[in-house]
């Protein structure tokens, strides 16, 4: 099953696809520290841009925007992180989630 989330306002940061667990924080400095074992797909409300992306996570979902040359940006292009802006982040994802793919028509979020 497939759902495709799309906004008016959204930017792809590093178009690479993710397969992993989803997991919400408030600010991505609170776990930039922690290394997760298994795949993780981050989505975090607050990012500021100077901030590390944790060991193991494979995505970086954030409805704040971190310029496309911040530190947390150059990062996710480097270490090959999917990362993504997206003005209207849903409150929530289906707890099943297993893989997200970014492109330029929106976030396609997989239920396995």
């Amino acid at each position: 099953m497939q759902l495709l989330l799309a906004s008016n306002s959204w930017q792809v940061i590093s178009p690479v696809e993710a397969v992993g667990y989803v997991v919400s924080v408030d600010e991505l400095l609170t776990v930039q520290n922690k290394t997760y074992n298994l795949p993780t797909i981050l989505v975090a409300k607050r990012v500021k841009g100077e901030e590390e992306i944790p060991d193991g996570a494979v995505a970086l979902l954030t409805p704040d925007m971190p310029d496309v040359l911040s530190h947390v940006s150059v990062r996710a292009r480097n270490s090959k992180v999917s990362n993504c802006y997206i003005e209207f982040m849903p409150k929530s994802f289906p707890g099943d989630v297993k893989r997200i793919t970014l492109s330029m028509a929106g976030l396609l979020c997989y239920m396995l």
